[in-house]
């Protein structure tokens, strides 16, 4: 498991009295006891600012560190709420207490990964050079043969942005409730790519649309680890075409049949799945849903807005961001306490940049 970058007490706390002093510049108030709309506001607004470097007593984050951190820290304060208004989603919070101790499966998609500055993938394209060209294109397999340098030109281009990234309180919980609990997890399984739940220490992640770190070689099927965002490092074959292409399940493609069947396994063994950060728009999300719903699992779905997995599959909603309603489920099913999530919510993590080189077995684990 990652460990992450851990401060003395005191400093833990004057950094985090001086992040909250930030926040508050956004009409955040530390002392009051935030309402979710409240600061939801804040906090869309604080997305659209350039976030701002911190160093004091030696210690030194770079921007997104600074704002992950804070925006852990407002989570913190939503959290702390909720856990003393016990009435607070009480049918919901009931439900999960009724399976303590029971098998914890985690699905996440996109929402799990907003707080720590990856990119989304509409939001990648609109990044200036690529404007005026739709991502179905450019993340999709007729794309790629129509002209493969323009689609891995865009690949190393998201992975430039996501570089900074930092893994959010969200990332960081899973990552410790399954190390504290592995024989009663049944698995992290994500429609993610961006590397995330690895860099905050998960392991053994189905990564059901593959990786954005890796490419896939085109003769021997192999996948190849390249983190770097330079295109010159991808060979050529004799058509001087790139001899490998983007190692994601593109749009066209066929479903990674062998990672289903081991998230398939696991999931059919589960007793709770948390659905997190997902609109379950996306077809190879509906096989796994099915495997949790066909075991007996309870299905809780945390996300502001509900989708067809609360609407049509029945899943316990709980209308909260990840980084909040993660380790509320988490602490509910006991798989994790309050001082740990606490201290987890104080402590700096490593952005993607300097951690994605360690995990190249990891990610090409799936050939």
């Amino acid at each position: 498991m990652t460990t992450p970058v851990r401060l003395p007490e005191p400093l833990q706390t004057a950094v985090l009295e001086q992040l909250l002093r930030h926040a508050g510049e956004l009409g955040v108030a530390a002392h009051e006891q935030h309402l979710p709309p409240d600061l939801e506001t804040a906090l869309r607004a604080w997305h659209a600012e350039p976030p701002r470097p911190f160093e004091r007593d030696g210690l030194s984050l770079d921007p997104q560190q600074v704002k992950t951190l804070t925006i852990d820290a407002l989570r913190l304060a939503h959290l702390k709420w909720l856990r003393e208004s016990g009435e607070a989603f009480g049918a919901a919070r009931a439900e999960l207490r009724q399976r303590v101790g029971g098998r914890v499966a985690v699905l996440s998609g996109a929402g799990l990964s907003v707080d720590a500055g990856f990119p989304t993938f509409r939001g990648a394209a609109g990044e200036g050079l690529w404007d005026q060209v739709d991502p179905m294109v450019l993340a999709s397999v007729a794309g790629y043969r129509e002209d493969p340098q323009r689609s891995m030109r865009w690949y190393c281009h998201r992975r430039s942005l996501g570089l900074p990234a930092v893994p959010t309180l969200a990332h960081a919980a899973i990552a410790v409730a399954q190390d504290r609990n592995d024989s009663g997890w049944a698995g992290v399984h994500t429609q993610n790519v961006d590397g995330l739940h690895e860099v905050a220490g998960s392991r053994g992640v189905n990564r059901i649309h593959g990786s954005i770190w890796v490419w896939k070689d085109l003769v021997d099927e192999q996948l190849v680890f390249d983190p770097s965002d330079d295109l010159d490092d991808v060979p050529l074959g004799d058509d001087r075409r790139p001899r490998w292409r983007p190692g994601v399940v593109m749009f066209g493609d066929f479903a990674p049949t062998g990672i289903y069947a081991r998230a398939t396994h696991q999931l059919l063994r589960a007793d709770v799945a948390l659905v997190v950060g997902t609109s379950a728009q996306v077809s190879t999300l509906w096989p796994l849903l099915d495997a949790a719903y066909q075991g007996g699992a309870l299905l809780v779905e945390i996300n502001p807005e509900a989708s067809p997995v609360t609407l049509e599959l029945g899943a316990t909603h709980l209308p909260l961001p990840a980084g909040v309603g993660v380790p509320l489920a988490l602490e509910e099913l006991g798989a994790l306490d309050a001082d740990t999530t606490d201290r987890l919510a104080r402590t700096p993590r490593e952005p993607l940049r300097t951690v994605i080189h360690r995990l190249g077995p990891e990610l090409t684990r799936d050939a």
